[in-house]
């Protein structure tokens, strides 16, 4: 376990912040802030509690690594601040099926989010699905859910247009 619970970390000038299981807990965590950082999740079950506010910023990289579909690790943060133009990669999906999995988990305010689709990178998902960031009251998670056919869709639009003509008689 790293403890720094009274210090704030900061990562930048292309630096990398790995974090390979066990536990992490910090007062504050800074990352990208004026330069290019990674925040490298990976590879075994870990807990991250950081007790003010994380912020990862414009030039920062987030890296959640499920080696394949056998972890799930979340940050534990009050404040959660996302730059405009930071980056999120979530890998090796494997064999998670579909459902919601927490990544972030925040007590306190939300500020900013991963607006832009191309600022988020999910790889590695089986076949026949699909993997999005949401974000609710107090997290941010990684909802996996099947890509609906299209055959499913056409019967589906059919059914709404027949009720639609249905009505209008």
């Amino acid at each position: 376990m790293v403890n720094v619970a009274n210090a704030t970390i900061t990562s930048d000038a292309g630096s990398t912040f790995n974090i390979y299981g066990g536990d992490f807990d910090s007062k504050n965590y800074n990352a990208g802030s004026s330069s290019a950082a990674t925040i490298n999740v990976d590879s075994s079950s870990a807990t991250i509690d950081v007790a003010g506010t994380s912020t990862f910023g414009a030039n920062s990289t987030v890296m959640f690594d499920f080696n394949n579909g056998v972890l799930v690790s979340t940050w534990y943060t009050s404040d959660f601040t996302i730059g405009s133009g930071a980056k999120l990669e979530v890998l090796g999906l494997g064999s998670l099926g579909i459902n919601e999995y927490e990544l972030v988990n925040f007590s306190g305010n939300l500020t900013g989010s991963y607006a832009d689709p191309a600022d988020i990178t999910i790889t590695g998902l089986g076949a026949g699905l699909v993997g999005t960031v949401e974000y609710d009251a107090d997290s941010m998670n990684l909802v996996v859910s099947a890509i609906p056919e299209p055959s499913s869709a056409a019967l589906l639009g059919l059914g709404g247009l027949a009720l639609i003509l249905r009505r209008s008689k």
